[in-house]
């Protein structure tokens, strides 16, 4: 299946994106990095895994 995951770089979006990847999915993770500055995730580099940096509330992003 494919995800889009908003905020895909957060506390609860990281176990959430890794057992997604681990159970095949194709993941799409937006985040913007608001809070924290920008994070590095263990599946940053997985193949099924891709990233947008980005506001998910920016409609032309998404397009």
């Amino acid at each position: 299946m494919k995800i889009l995951f908003t905020g895909s770089h957060g506390f609860i979006a990281g176990y959430t994106v890794q057992k997604l990847l681990n159970d095949g999915h194709s993941v799409w993770g937006v985040d913007n990095f608001w809070k924290y500055g920008e994070i590095s995730k263990s599946y940053d580099n997985h193949p099924n895994f891709k990233f947008i940096r980005g506001d998910a509330k920016d409609t032309t992003l998404l397009l």
